[in-house]
């Protein structure tokens, strides 16, 4: 899409991890879009998604938004939900017209990708939704009541086969967080005592994000990791992560300029 893509730059994270050769980033935007859609932990609930992106390009049109506008998946796309390979082919499409995403690393793919890499280091993956995510991409267990307790040989085989090199590349490519105006958008939280360019990866992945909570002079964290009955706005943080794959509701908050942040939400199956 014309008109943004010169606007993200990437910071190296010389703390991150660096599988087969890549540094994760936290990126920055100079100047903000005219419109910022961040959504929630998807894990997996492809049909919500589509709901939500629908939703947001009507909303976008509805209010007149014209120029760069940015759909940002905050982590967990993968994993417990139904159609994980489905949402990754969908989240490395052409966006719609006027949009570009952007899909950050949450601590899900941190692990799936650990995973895939050393399936016999990163067993505890499967016990963590993962088990969910290579059904979709239509593995099944020989033996259900084992499930994928294969051998290593065996479970490696089963990943080369099923699990295309495009999806694991989109893996190994995430960013781990996008800094733009007064927001900071990642999958848990900061550490408020870092600058926004210096934090740890495991805290954007895996942190805390209430260790914000009463700060001042910090940008507002906009986050998922921690089910939330309903959203989360306060000055500190912004959290909307709605648990869609056991609640089927699936929650975005729009970000401006000049405007306060505004919620969206859709609610269905979660397939």
């Amino acid at each position: 899409m014309r008109g943004l893509g010169g606007l993200l730059r990437g910071r190296s994270q010389a703390k991150a991890p660096q599988p087969k050769g890549q540094t994760h980033r936290i990126l920055a935007l100079p100047r903000m879009p005219v419109a910022v859609y961040a959504i929630g932990d998807l894990h997996g609930c492809r049909q919500l998604y589509h709901a939500l992106e629908a939703e947001i390009v009507a909303d976008a049109r509805a209010r007149g938004f014209e120029g760069p506008k940015l759909i940002v998946s905050l982590g967990d796309v993968v994993d417990r939900g139904p159609d994980s390979a489905g949402l990754i082919a969908d989240l490395m499409a052409p966006a719609p017209d006027g949009f570009r995403r952007v899909v950050l690393r949450g601590n899900h793919e941190d692990k799936m990708e650990a995973f895939l890499d050393d399936p016999d280091g990163h067993r505890i993956w499967l016990k963590f939704g993962g088990d969910a995510t290579l059904r979709s991409y239509g593995l099944q267990p020989e033996d259900e009541d084992r499930g994928f307790d294969l051998p290593t040989s065996r479970l490696a085989a089963m990943i080369r086969t099923a699990i295309p090199d495009d999806h694991r590349a989109f893996l190994r490519g995430l960013p781990l967080a996008l800094t733009l105006d007064r927001y900071i958008l990642c999958h848990a939280g900061i550490d408020p005592a870092r600058k926004v360019d210096a934090q740890d990866p495991d805290q954007l992945m895996w942190g805390d994000p209430a260790l914000v909570d009463g700060t001042e002079g910090l940008p507002t964290v906009v986050h998922g990791h921690v089910i939330t009955e309903a959203p989360l706005v306060t000055p500190a943080r912004i959290n909307i992560d709605t648990g869609a794959y056991l609640s089927g509701q699936l929650t975005a908050v729009c970000l401006t300029r000049d405007a306060a942040p505004r919620l969206l939400g859709v609610s269905g199956h979660p397939g």
